[in-house]
């Protein structure tokens, strides 16, 4: 029992280390400098109904749900910043933003480091230079 409980402690530690400190800081100060015009904007992951396991732990991650927070905010930014139009900001993201996440489970096993990666990246796609995520370079293009 406390090995399983050992191994459960130091997966959610892995899963959460995706952002630290100072990344988190930035990310939501970047989330509130869109709140004027993007604060009405839903979280792309609801939590209403969770139907795996990584979105279970999505749910219960105030950094992961921080940082799909602002994958939502900056996919309508992007899409009206583009097509100078203003879009439904309560719906857009349901048909305009497509994030896969049962490509980030493999045998019951979640892949976090490619989850965090993928949202970095689709992110930095999104706002440019104003993401706060540092550029970030994939393993397969080095």
């Amino acid at each position: 029992m406390k090995i399983i409980l050992l191994s459960l402690r130091s997966l959610l530690l892995y899963g959460s280390e995706c952002l630290n400190t100072y990344e988190l800081t930035k990310v939501q100060r970047t989330i509130e400098s869109f709140n004027v015009q993007y604060g009405n904007v839903p979280n792309y992951i609801t939590c209403r109904i969770k139907k795996n396991i990584l979105e279970k732990y999505i749910c219960t991650n105030p950094n992961y749900m921080t940082m799909f927070k602002l994958l939502s905010v900056a996919n309508v930014y992007a899409y009206e910043n583009a097509t100078k139009r203003e879009v439904n900001h309560h719906n857009f993201n349901n048909k305009h933003l497509s994030f896969d996440l049962s490509k980030y489970i493999k045998d019951k096993k979640i892949k976090y480091n490619q989850l965090c990666f993928d949202l970095k990246e689709k992110t930095n796609d999104l706002l440019g230079g104003l993401s706060p995520y540092p550029e970030i370079k994939s393993k397969k293009t080095r």
